[in-house]
């Protein structure tokens, strides 16, 4: 496997390294909870999809742009905490969070991942996929890699919530902003005419999604909070995410506008339905990434509907969502039902013993 760096490439990868525990730390304090074991959470489970990547990827060998080999490294990281996320906020421990995160990068991240950057991969090859970032082997599937812990094992342990200073949370918002803006910078791969494209685009999606999600949730209950403004923003970058350089402005903020209403609708009736808030992070991630990269058909400037009239390119971003989510759902559920069958064999032998 070839690899080719540049300053991009290099303050691209370091950027997206830094996403893993960045969101760690954001997931927590927006539960009331951050602090120094959240950094050192992130980057464990960070490790764990890196070493995935490059051990597969090493193995397969897949046909992948050079410049492109050392992000997907980092993505692979930032792909593993998602998809571990909701199992470390039940409270899981951290053997079994490591574990999932390994083997769920090996299943999942690393297949997903080559079909869509790999010339000769499924999705680029069969339904020319668009999506800038990788947000389908990144968000999608690690949405569907927190769904799998959720739908298993999701009521069982109920997290109590501490409190956090607000100036914690606008901070930490901040630097996965900033971060995020690096990584879809980054993965164009050149400083070109698109760049200011990306950054205006993943500057403007964030604020149109807070201000839908906060519309509904005006609605719904009569008020607006601000840890809703961070669901919505992490929403709004989660669907630019696929299309930051494939949107105009007034495409981007549609994809914003329909992201944080329709995540803001689901997350809170799933998180009400189940007493579980954990719902939110999946529902954005899943739902978020899921509709920016099926709406870059609808929106993306020249090949979307609205400009062609023609529903193939709709249709085939919509397939592509599809086809990961249920890949990834499946290989997921099966993942942590292993996980959390063998991490509980030690625990009933205890008590056995006892």
């Amino acid at each position: 496997m070839i690899i080719e760096v540049s300053p991009l490439i290099l303050l691209a990868t370091i950027a997206i390294a830094g996403l893993g525990p960045a969101i760690t730390a954001l997931t927590d304090a927006w539960q009331g909870a951050a602090g120094i074991r959240s950094l050192a959470a992130g980057a464990a489970h960070s490790s764990a999809g890196w070493l995935s990547w490059l051990a597969i990827a090493g193995i397969l060998r897949p046909d992948i742009d050079p410049l492109l080999v050392l992000p997907l490294t980092a993505l692979g990281g930032v792909a593993a905490v998602l998809a571990a996320t909701p199992a470390r906020l039940l409270g899981r421990g951290a053997r079994s969070t490591l574990a999932y995160a390994a083997l769920w990068s090996a299943l999942v991240f690393v297949p997903v991942a080559v079909a869509l950057f790999s010339a000769k991969g499924f999705l680029a090859a069969e339904l020319a996929t668009v999506d800038l970032a990788g947000a389908l082997p990144v968000l999608v599937a690690g949405g569907c890699g927190g769904l799998a812990v959720l739908v298993l094992d999701g009521r069982r342990v109920e997290r109590s919530r501490g409190s956090n200073p607000g100036w914690v949370l606008l901070g930490l918002v901040a630097v996965v902003w900033a971060l995020w803006v690096l990584w879809l910078v980054g993965m164009e791969l050149a400083i070109d005419e698109i760049t200011p494209l990306i950054v205006a685009n993943t500057l403007m999606t964030p604020v149109a999604s807070v201000a839908a999600w906060l519309v509904v949730q005006r609605i719904q209950h009569a008020k607006t909070t601000p840890s809703a403004a961070v669901g919505g923003l992490l929403c709004g970058l989660a669907a630019i995410a696929p299309g930051s350089g494939n949107l105009s402005a007034v495409g981007a903020l549609l994809t914003g506008i329909v992201a944080g209403a329709l995540c803001s609708l689901v997350g809170y009736w799933a998180a009400r339905r189940t007493g579980n808030f954990i719902w939110l992070v999946v529902t954005i991630l899943l739902g978020g990434a899921g509709l920016g990269v099926g709406l870059i058909g609808a929106f993306a400037t020249r090949t979307g509907i609205v400009f062609t009239g023609q529903p193939e390119a709709l249709l085939s971003q919509f397939a592509s969502v599809l086809i990961v989510t249920a890949y990834a759902g499946a290989v997921s559920l099966a993942c942590w039902f292993v996980v959390s069958r063998v991490a509980r064999r030690p625990a009933a032998s205890a008590l056995a013993g006892s």
